[in-house]
């Protein structure tokens, strides 16, 4: 598929040159609501007062302790922060927040903007238990052809696009259905030129697998960004595979303390 965007990177604010992403933190989410994974992560209740420093403190090791811990849609906290990012010389960012975690592109351009930043959106579907009824009989081909629109046509009625496809959710083990929203993605990426980044289980070893799915389907291992590695820091063989197929690794969980247990 040809479009006057090859070659660019495509923001919520429009297509731009590669050379003007400048430092770019390569997944956040500036706009999501992941409380329904709650139950899913093993949380049957939480931390009921206000997220407070302490509750904050506990996150950082138990991300599930408070429910707002899985919800970002206060857009003056995120501006705040992505500010402080602009001062210690930030310029862009990739926004994952795939369709079924609440996804917002007219919310992630307005922080975004407001903080001067660049945000890269996503497309796509996260794991299982995040997919909606409306997913269970549509085939590959349909939902590779609903992102396809996304990026040829804008979203809905906003005219933002998405400058990735993912991040593309997959368990440990990955099941069927999280192998076919691979395989859309594949298509997707093939038809678009954009790249795909797809989230991997913390502790998991899955990366190999959804690799090769991607592969599979066409996909150049140079377009293809598996996340959350720093939980895999242990395993020089695992990480050392991967990288030797020409795949990108996201080192992504700064900051969840949890995700450095493996040091």
């Amino acid at each position: 598929m040809s479009h006057s965007f090859s070659g660019m990177v495509m923001t919520v604010q429009g297509a731009i040159s590669p050379e003007q992403l400048g430092t770019t933190l390569i997944h956040e989410h500036l706009f999501m609501d992941a409380t329904h994974l709650l139950q899913k992560h093993g949380y049957t209740s939480g931390h009921s007062g206000s997220f407070d420093c302490c509750a904050a403190a506990e996150a950082r090791w138990n991300p599930g302790a408070h429910p707002d811990n899985y919800r970002f849609t206060e857009s003056d906290v995120i501006g705040s922060e992505l500010q402080d990012y602009k001062v210690h010389g930030g310029v862009s960012l990739v926004e994952c927040t795939p369709v079924d975690l609440g996804r917002n592109p007219q919310a992630v351009r307005e922080i975004a903007s407001a903080a001067g930043i660049q945000a890269v959106l996503g497309s796509g579907y996260y794991l299982e238990a995040t997919h909606g009824p409306y997913l269970k009989n549509r085939s590959r081909e349909e939902i590779a052809d609903e992102i396809i629109l996304e990026f040829t046509k804008g979203i809905g009625t906003t005219g933002i696009r998405p400058g990735i496809i993912g991040e593309i959710g997959t368990s440990d083990p990955m099941t069927r259905s999280e192998q076919t929203m691979l395989q859309s993605a594949a298509i997707a990426g093939i038809a678009t030129g954009l790249p795909i980044t797809v989230h991997i289980h913390p502790w998991g070893w899955e990366g190999i697998k959804a690799l090769q799915i991607l592969k599979d389907a066409g996909v150049s291992p140079d377009r293809i960004i598996l996340n959350h590695m720093n939980t895999a820091i242990s395993n020089d063989r695992y990480q050392h595979e991967l990288l030797a197929n020409g795949v990108y690794l996201a080192y992504d969980l700064f900051g969840f303390d949890h995700s450095a247990l493996g040091l």
